[in-house]
């Protein structure tokens, strides 16, 4: 839904809103820092109503979509996520 408005609704911003507090005290380390620049509006969960875009993961979901998933399976999208898994130390 690349260019759209999405705006988050009551019952997902109270979701989001847990789940920021959870991984806000638990998830400590830089690997975890691309998932609060990936969802979090200003360094916080959004609330009802805010519009929230993440032009990242439209173009992932295009990529595959357009390769018929052979982006994720053995193209950039796959060596991306290797690189980061790597960089880590997780398994692939």
């Amino acid at each position: 839904m690349r260019g759209r408005d999405n705006p988050v609704s009551a019952n997902n911003a109270a979701r989001w809103q847990v789940m920021f507090e959870t991984y806000a005290r638990e998830l400590r380390g830089e690997e975890f820092q691309q998932w609060f620049d990936t969802f979090s509006v200003n360094g916080a969960a959004p609330h009802p109503g805010d519009i929230w875009k993440c032009e990242e993961m439209a173009k992932s979901l295009e990529s595959i979509a357009a390769t018929e998933a052979e982006s994720f399976y053995r193209g950039d999208l796959m060596e991306r996520i290797v690189a980061f898994s790597d960089q880590y130390g997780g398994y692939f």
